[in-house]
């Protein structure tokens, strides 16, 4: 490879949402690529239970343990992989909402979240994550791979965000936050273009309200960079909800 490092990249496959299948295809495929920089870019729980408004609805009863625990469980999956050498760990807007938390006039409730944040905090340092907990921030909370590209969980929604995070940088860039599989160039001087990998949850019974839902799509980021030079971005998404298929 000549200086080249391989990477993969997912995000948002939400706690106890984790769709097994993607769970298996993740693995296998970590297994079969053997990268050196792995990612997670963010949204790994879902926090139903302390999102703005949760209070007298059926959120309020969600799971907590449950939700921090299975996210958890997927994390180690993912740095455990052989041979990997770079860990990045990103707070999406879902683990945000602890942030908030943490500084809730209900005393109760805020030092709950403080625990879950120092639990995050000291699981990053055991991993030797790249930056520690990468905060949920819209000019901190991104991270390099080629001088080309960067990697965080993304910001900006609507038909026209993928191609607005990589004209917002000027460079490439891969996120999630959309939960949907798409590519596309940004209009900028140098050469730049958004990859959003989508997400790892199962559609059914999540968010089925939305038209936006119709597009979300399971899929992960892969390729390889060059410290310093130059990043290959490929895009793997599951067909329809159908039988994943290895692209290596």
């Amino acid at each position: 490879m000549n200086g080249w490092r391989r990477f993969f990249a997912v995000s948002c496959s939400h706690g106890t949402y984790l769709d097994d299948e993607c769970r298996r295809f993740v693995l296998r495929f970590l297994d079969r690529w053997k990268p050196h920089t792995v990612a997670h870019l963010g949204d790994w729980v879902d926090t139903r239970a302390f999102r703005r408004g949760a209070k007298g609805t059926k959120d309020e009863a969600a799971n907590v343990r449950e939700d921090l625990t299975s996210g958890q469980r997927f994390l180690n999956e993912l740095f455990e992989a052989p041979g990997v050498q770079r860990r990045l760990l990103f707070a999406g807007n879902h683990e945000h909402r602890i942030y908030e938390c943490a500084e809730d006039l209900d005393a109760v409730r805020a030092e709950a979240a403080q625990m879950i944040l120092d639990g995050w905090q000291t699981y990053a340092t055991k991993w030797k994550c790249d930056g520690g907990l990468i905060p949920y921030d819209i000019e901190d909370g991104w991270r390099e791979l080629g001088a080309d590209c960067v990697l965080g969980h993304g910001y900006m929604v609507g038909k026209n965000a993928v191609s607005a995070h990589a004209e917002m940088h000027g460079r490439s860039v891969i996120f999630g936050h959309l939960h949907r599989v798409e590519a596309r160039p940004g209009e900028t001087m140098q050469a730049s273009r958004g990859y959003c990998c989508g997400w790892l949850g199962d559609r059914i019974g999540y968010e089925r309200r939305r038209r936006a839902t119709l597009a979300w799509g399971n899929g992960v980021a892969f390729g390889v960079y060059k410290p310093g030079g130059q990043t290959v971005v490929t895009l793997c998404e599951r067909p329809a909800n159908g039988e994943w298929a290895l692209p290596i």
